[in-house]
């Protein structure tokens, strides 16, 4: 077994939230998410991560963090799954959230989810998540994300997002930890077992995390694996007599593969299904990402050290439109709007506004960031 190495900053005694962070081989990613947590607004935070011997540059950016973390151990686990539990079973916070190494808290995300679990009583609080490439860049927000529906959630849709949700202790402690033999979907089985237990959940539509979507990413890697997981948790926790999962995918394999155009499409029988309208959505993005608003509305985490913005509108059509980003007017030389920051800066968000629009954008809207050589 690896050598196992502990920092300790917050002396002891209660804390009113604890964060745990699992890690492995996610050295590039890490320090944005270190930063996210060390940045938030509520002070009372206990930090705990656990990483799985990585082999990458892990261990020097976790050494640099060694001063701002509750605690950090660093062991040979049995997976993602084993080292969550392990964090649960020493989290000392009344309130658990947990973020993966290559994603990103929002920096009043943890004050707005006590907030919220104090003015509401709710058991489980969720906000919405943006979602990020591999360089940071937002790609769009979380789609699935809406208020509470036991049936929905156990049926056929994991609409939490695992990054911008939090939950008491006192509801793991009751409908135990996570199922250790999963792997991609711990998160879902885990929201069902608390709606089957009778748990409060809240949504809040504040964007509370940011997701990276990339190919290194355990869920985009995951193939017929994942939607095995996907299938065996819903037939575990379904409320209806067929398991829809298994039923849509089926639907989507065989329309793809006869290639009829008479058939509806899988998003038809989806709606069908849900009785849902994906025509609109939250802050400006519409179904394929298009900004349909005026003023659009964007907001996506970045914890990058920027000393320079830029947006690109090829078609001419766009343009002359209004940039606001954090509050500040981007300059505009033709199609290209820029903004610079002598001397760098910590951006921990972007709130980028877009107004006098001559029609939608496409999807993903770009903003460029610029670095003063490397990340701080």
């Amino acid at each position: 077994m690896a050598a196992r190495h502990e920092s300790t900053q917050i002396p002891s005694g209660k804390r009113r939230a604890t964060i745990v962070v699992p890690s492995f081989q996610q050295g590039r990613f890490l320090p944005n998410a270190l930063r996210s947590i060390v940045a938030q607004t509520e002070g009372s935070i206990e930090s705990l991560v656990y990483d799985n011997c990585s082999e990458d540059d892990t261990r020097s950016v976790l050494a640099s963090f060694s001063g701002h973390l509750t605690r950090i151990t660093i062991e040979k686990d049995r997976g993602q799954s084993s080292a969550l539990n392990r964090g649960f079973r020493e989290a000392r916070g009344d309130i658990i959230g947990w973020l993966n190494a290559d994603d990103i808290l929002m920096p009043n995300a943890v004050e707005r989810a006590l907030h919220t679990l104090d003015q509401t009583g709710a058991d489980v609080v969720y906000g919405q998540c943006a979602h990020l490439d591999a360089s940071g860049q937002f790609t769009g927000y979380f789609p699935f994300a809406r208020p509470f529906d036991e049936g929905e959630l156990r049926d056929y849709n994991n609409f939490l997002p695992q990054p911008a949700t939090f939950f008491r202790r006192s509801l793991l402690d009751r409908v135990g930890l996570l199922d250790e033999e999963l792997n991609y979907t711990m998160d879902w089985d885990l929201w069902c077992r608390f709606a089957r237990a009778g748990a409060r959940f809240q949504f809040v539509p504040e964007v509370w995390a940011g997701a990276r979507v990339h190919k290194g990413a355990k869920t985009s890697r995951g193939g017929l694996r994942r939607l095995v997981e996907v299938c065996k948790v819903n037939m575990r926790h379904r409320t209806q007599p067929a398991p829809l999962v298994p039923i849509l995918y089926a639907a989507h394999r065989a329309n793809r593969a006869l290639a009829l155009q008479r058939l509806p499409r899988l998003r038809d029988w989806w709606r069908a299904i849900t009785g849902e309208n994906r025509s609109t959505a939250p802050w400006g993005i519409a179904q394929g990402s298009l900004i349909v608003s005026d003023p659009a509305r964007l907001i996506y985490p970045v914890f990058e050290y920027l000393n320079g913005l830029t947006v690109d509108l090829d078609d001419a059509d766009y343009a002359p439109a209004s940039i606001l980003v954090n509050g500040r007017a981007m300059t505009r030389t033709r199609r290209t709007y820029e903004m610079r920051t002598p001397g760098g800066e910590v951006v921990n968000s972007l709130e980028v506004e877009i107004s006098q629009l001559h029609r939608p954008l496409p999807a993903p809207f770009t903003v460029q960031h610029t670095h003063p050589g490397t990340h701080r």
